[in-house]
């Protein structure tokens, strides 16, 4: 009986954010500068800009001590667009879609937009369960849902590889917990100090998962 299990982050994880086309968020934004432009002068909104299409949004915000009720209107976007995105995941999700152990999908960011990935990529089907943190609504801490996986599943916190490219974020949470961390690398991506394992892509996860099986 195998009793591992695999929580994943998406965002640059499972696919890469960079494909998503721009022009599908033109309007949000155009109306974030907007909003910026009250409290931040161009440069900073350039940085807050360019950051968000690699960034986790609550990462941005408070780097650049962003408020949250100055540019929340421009979040209306995500309650009523229709967000048709033409994404893939990377080509070694498929390794990862082939191996038996049970796994979740843990992402921060707006929930429709969050949605509408997940619904592009056609991975639903994939996760035992789908959990989104969006920060405009309820900005906890992913080890709290983390917390929630090992409660609501009887798992151990030793047999958990927690698969991500964020030190701060799922890496830090997974370690709190003490779980198996590992920092996928992709393009990109700055290595941490602080993850278990670091890996290029899923089929490298074999080795770690054959390693620490109990």
């Amino acid at each position: 009986m195998n009793n591992q299990s695999i929580i994943l982050d998406l965002d640059d994880t499972i696919f890469p954010t960079k494909t998503m086309d721009k022009e599908v968020f033109d309007s949000f934004f155009n109306n974030l500068t907007e909003c910026l432009q009250v409290e931040h002068d161009s440069s900073q909104i350039n940085d807050i800009i360019n950051e968000l299409w690699i960034r986790p949004i609550d990462y941005v915000f408070n780097k650049h001590n962003v408020k949250y009720g100055l540019v929340l209107s421009a979040f209306d976007f995500f309650k009523t667009a229709d967000i048709n995105l033409n994404i893939n995941p990377y080509s070694d999700y498929s390794y990862l879609k082939s191996i038996p152990q049970t796994k979740f999908l843990v992402t921060t960011g707006i929930k429709n937009l969050q949605l509408a990935k997940i619904k592009a990529l056609r991975i639903e089907k994939d996760f035992e369960e789908i959990f989104i943190i969006d920060p405009i609504i309820d900005n906890q801490p992913k080890s709290l849902v983390f917390k929630q996986i090992i409660e609501n599943h009887n798992l151990l916190p030793s047999q958990i590889f927690v698969v991500g490219d964020n030190p701060d974020s799922e890496i830090k949470s997974g370690n709190d917990l003490q779980m198996i961390t590992v920092q996928i690398l992709r393009e990109n991506i700055i290595k941490g100090d602080n993850a278990n394992y670091y890996i290029h892509n899923f089929n490298e996860l074999k080795s770690i998962l054959d390693i620490n099986h109990e």
